[in-house]
């Protein structure tokens, strides 16, 4: 990823609410309704009664942290943490974190069955507006290459 194609929270943010727009997901929820405090996206499906809670993470800014790695590393465990303290409704509703394309090696850290049990996933934005999303299958798949290199 060059230097200058940073994408920091805010756009991680903005990218996947127009993502899950496209999926359904587009009813805004109130934080007073739902019971959850501090999740940075919380969206109904309009025609189910589901709900998507998204912990999103930025990149670091490079002028102002000198350790990059550790920053980005520090950033998936508090967006991990944060969801994982939220998750109240298993089965009904689906969790993950949004993370930039620069983060991409935290794919291979979500344990698979906890993310199929836990209805999770992992949403990787990049700097042209797109999100993968990465359900338990996909973490498997990763997770399976990964342990034969």
């Amino acid at each position: 990823m060059p230097k200058n194609k940073i994408l920091l929270e805010r756009k991680v943010q903005n990218t996947v609410l127009r993502w899950l727009g496209k999926q359904g997901y587009s009813i805004p929820v109130e934080e007073a309704f739902f019971g959850e405090h501090g999740v940075d996206i919380r969206r109904k499906h309009w025609r189910y009664g589901r709900y998507w809670l998204v912990e999103c993470k930025g990149d670091p800014d490079p002028q102002k942290v000198k350790n990059l790695g550790a920053r980005r590393e520090s950033s998936f465990r508090t967006a991990l943490g944060q969801i994982v303290t939220r998750m109240k409704f298993i089965g009904r509703n689906h969790y993950s974190i949004a993370l930039p394309e620069s983060s991409r090696f935290s794919l291979k850290r979500v344990p698979w069955n906890f993310a199929k049990k836990n209805q999770f996933s992992i949403l990787i934005a990049n700097n042209s507006e797109r999100v993968t999303e990465y359900d338990w299958k996909s973490l498997r798949e990763i997770q399976k290459k990964t342990s034969k290199n």
